[in-house]
Parts: C-alpha cells; sequence; structure tokens
C-alpha cells in the first residue's frame, strides 16, 4: 500500500482584532494578534520538515472581510515557502472568509489550488508520476448555508489509492460555533473516503478514528 503524508490545518483566523481587548490591553492584543501568523508559520515549518506531500486548509483562513494588507502578503509569503519546496496546497473557504471576498489584491502561488462554492471539485495529487490522492474540495459561498454538502461528494471512476474530503462545516453537534453546512457522521459512511479533513470547530476534534478518519485540527495558536 503507498504512504501518504499530508499536514491538515484550518481556522487559522488571520489578522484577528481582538476589538474587546484592545480597549483593555493594547500590547498584549498585539502580541495575539501576531500569534496567528506566528502559528501559521509553524504549520509551514512542519510542513517542510517532515516533509509533507501536501498541505489541506479547511477554511476560515482569515477572520472576516476587513483584513490587512500585511496579512495578505504574509499568507501568500508563507504559501511561497511551500512552493518553493515543490509541496501543493489545497484550501477551502470558511463562513468567515466566503469565497466571494477573497484576495482580489495579492495573488497566490501557483501550488495553491482554491476549491469552487459552486460544487465539490476533485484534483489529484500524484507523486513519482503515480496518482495517490483524489482531493475532493467544496468552498463556503457565504451566507448562512443549512445545505447538507456531503451529498454532493462522489468517489471518482477511477480513484487514487486514497480519496480525500476537504471542507468547512459542522457534524453532529454544532457546540458554541453556529451550524454551518451540517451533516451527520451515517451521511459519510457509504462514500469509500480515507479521510474527512473538516474546519469551522475551533477545539481539536476527532470525531472519528478510521474508516473514514473525520478530523477537525481546531485553532493552531491555540
Amino acid at each position: 500500500m503507498p504512504r501518504v503524508t499530508f499536514i491538515h490545518t484550518a481556522d487559522i483566523h488571520l489578522d484577528t482584532p481582538f476589538k474587546g481587548l484592545s480597549e483593555i490591553d493594547a500590547d498584549l492584543a498585539n502580541r495575539l494578534r501576531q500569534a496567528t501568523f506566528q502559528a501559521f508559520r509553524r504549520v509551514v515549518d512542519l510542513c517542510l520538515r517532515e516533509p509533507a506531500d501536501f498541505l489541506l486548509i479547511a477554511g476560515d483562513t482569515f477572520d472576516g472581510e476587513t483584513r490587512s494588507l500585511s496579512a495578505q502578503l504574509g499568507f501568500a509569503e508563507e504559501l511561497g515557502r511551500l512552493a518553493e519546496a515543490g509541496i501543493p496546497v489545497y484550501l477551502t473557504f470558511g463562513n468567515h472568509d466566503p469565497a466571494d471576498d477573497w484576495l482580489r489584491e495579492i495573488p497566490l502561488p501557483g501550488n495553491v489550488h482554491c476549491f469552487s462554492p459552486a460544487r465539490p471539485e476533485t484534483v489529484t495529487f500524484s507523486k513519482d508520476g503515480r496518482p495517490l490522492a483524489d482531493i475532493h474540495g467544496l468552498s463556503f459561498d457565504g451566507g448562512k448555508s443549512a445545505d447538507n454538502p456531503v451529498l454532493l461528494f462522489r468517489k471518482t471512476e477511477d480513484p487514487a489509492p486514497f480519496s480525500i474530503g476537504l471542507l468547512h462545516a459542522t457534524v453532529g453537534p454544532a457546540g458554541p460555533h453556529a451550524p454551518y453546512s451540517p451533516f451527520a457522521v451515517d451521511d459519510v459512511m457509504d462514500k469509500g473516503f480515507d479521510y474527512w479533513a473538516l474546519g469551522h470547530v475551533h477545539k481539536q476534534r476527532i470525531v472519528r478514528q478510521a474508516d473514514p478518519a473525520i478530523v477537525y485540527p481546531g485553532n493552531p495558536q491555540g
């Protein structure tokens, strides 16, 4: 059986403003704001150190519509480090950074694939000239989606050894989070996928360990 190594992250929330804290302690708020960049930089460091075959980002890279130019440049620069190492990045948009409001000014490196919000699409990662993993992704399109997104996901007719679903959604109880794009574990059991890379829940949560694995990586800076 071939082997694939990837890093799965989500909910980075670059440039989080910490508005209320800024009024109390501006220095601490600034330090926390920089923590989002430091955490993502360490994610990229980990990809390079392992090395990973590819990086998955499951939505909410940014915190909202208002994002600084430095945040956008910093994000593109970190992805450029992965481009130099030949590591692809597969990215979906979340409810905080929907597809209709994404990085119009700053181009992303050529190693980055951003998934469409219109319907799930599939990109195949190949290694040494052989298909290794099909990444099936769907982005958040804005608003408050109550639709079940995984009903639209299908394996390809001639699948790679591994199939991965990548999306920003809610599986099971939402807890303190709004139930964006909700679905149930039973909805993915007959899909034949190996791993569901999710975003939206900020606390790390392994919903299911295997067959298929269903994972929220949580907020990377804790």
